[in-house]
């Protein structure tokens, strides 16, 4: 996400369009990172962790492979959304894939990790998009995230286990809306 933020100006300047027209490439992967998370977590329970993993990683890579190749900024803003719906199944799945294989405590202190390691992640991200996009244009930022992808891609296919052991026979969307609502009256989540 932080990779985007040091480059906003310069898509402004060479699609020549609005910084509100810009705003809507982060705006719109971060409502598809959010609502996508939502979709993704049951359909994992029913089809398991690595197929869901492998699709949103691909969606990802399609959505970065596009905003590389057009200059319309309503199909970038399109392609962000693509691409931050692919993310959003690849965050849910970390982290489900740690609740399926360790205990409760040991699975606590993995995410933990994950938590530390992301917490410095956009800091770094903000200073070495901003660098390459100096050296190489607003494109070559999005050119590393297709890299990123294609290696998670790669990984999937190639050492990804399914962790998933207790899959859902169906989705029974009545009980997710139910599960939604109940954490959505929680005061601890509101």
């Amino acid at each position: 996400m932080t990779v985007l933020t040091p480059i906003l100006p310069l898509i402004k300047n060479d699609l020549n369009v609005s910084s509100a027209a810009v705003q809507q490439l982060f705006s719109g992967y971060l409502l598809a990172l959010a609502l996508g998370q939502l979709v993704w977590g049951p359909l994992s329970d029913r089809h398991g962790r690595r197929p869901v993993l492998f699709i949103g990683a691909v969606l990802f890579v399609l959505g970065g492979v596009a905003v590389t190749l057009l200059s319309d900024i309503k199909w970038l803003v399109a392609f962000r959304v693509l691409q931050g719906f692919g993310a959003a199944a690849c965050m849910a799945m970390a982290r489900a894939i740690v609740n399926d294989v360790f205990a409760r405590t040991e699975a606590a202190r993995q995410m933990s990790t994950i938590s530390m390691v992301l917490s410095v992640a956009p800091a770094l991200s903000l200073a070495f998009s901003g660098w390459f996009a100096e050296r190489a244009g607003w494109k070559s930022t999005m050119i590393i995230l297709v890299i990123g992808g294609l290696l998670l891609l790669f990984l999937t296919y190639s050492v990804a286990k399914e962790t998933n052991q207790n899959q859902l026979k169906k989705i029974n969307l009545g009980s997710i809306l139910m599960a939604y609502g109940s954490v959505l009256r929680n005061p601890m989540f509101t």
